[in-house]
């Protein structure tokens, strides 16, 4: 009877030993696979006719309009329809319905302004004011800048501002309206806080702002096939961009 029962622990340890590394890595597995879901995702948003037209792309390049107009429903509808469809829920609205509560924020990162939304899906806009030398200015993603007090365009080299501090002025006020919109919400008041940062100049090419970006939160996200505790949530960011410059 002893030896029975000695058996019996043995093979239950094993099975544990076993199934539960199986369980884990499968866990693991499915953290990756929604993680790429949410990269390949941002990544249709930013790419995928991300821009108002043609004709106004070709006004933009010939110099014609310093603003870059962005289809930001458009983008969100290609952000949806990549990421349901790269884990498997394409078809069942009830579970698309229930997982966007878990993708808590979007951004658009526009030539001249941003666009974020919450779970909601409804967008805010916010520009890229920034004061520099005790003046405002109305910053973009190139050198273009426009003097709020004078009411005209100018070149950042006008007012002695070099690319470098350009650049991290613009990300820094990116980051900003992302990481306070973040923080607002009206649930986050018990929890944690977040900061969600991104290359600034040029240590990593593809985290740079240099065009069209795309940005999306996910806080919390169950993977339906585990339990619902919270080891088996998934908690991201992801960014990608499709780089704009005049030839």
């Amino acid at each position: 009877m002893r030896l029975f029962i000695w058996i019996s622990v043995l093979i239950l340890g094993v099975n544990t030993l076993l199934y539960g590394d199986m369980a884990i890595n499968s866990l693991d597995t499915a953290k990756i696979k929604y993680k790429r879901a949410l990269d390949s995702a941002t990544y249709a948003a930013a790419k995928y006719r991300a821009y108002a037209s043609e004709e106004y792309m070709e006004n933009i390049a010939d110099g014609f309009n310093e603003n870059i107009l962005v289809n930001k429903e458009e983008a969100l509808e290609w952000f949806y329809r990549v990421f349901f469809r790269n884990i498997n829920m394409e078809d069942d609205k009830y579970m698309m319905a229930e997982m966007k509560k878990y993708i808590i924020l979007k951004s658009v990162i526009g030539y001249d302004k941003m666009y974020i939304a919450g779970k909601d899906d409804k967008w805010i806009e916010m520009n890229y004011e920034i004061e520099y030398n005790g003046k405002k200015y109305r910053f973009t993603l190139s050198d273009k800048l426009y003097d709020i007090q004078l009411g005209i365009w100018k070149n950042a080299q006008d007012i002695g501002l070099d690319d470098e501090t350009r650049t991290e002025l613009v990300t820094k006020r990116i980051k900003d309206n992302i990481n306070n919109i973040l923080n607002l919400r009206e649930y986050e008041k018990n929890k944690g806080y977040y900061y969600v940062d991104f290359g600034i100049v040029d240590k990593d090419i593809n985290s740079q702002i240099k065009g069209i970006n795309f940005v999306a939160f996910v806080e919390g996200m169950p993977i339906p096939a585990f339990n619902m505790d919270g080891r088996s949530k998934l908690y991201a960011v992801s960014f990608a961009g499709a780089e704009i410059s005049r030839k």
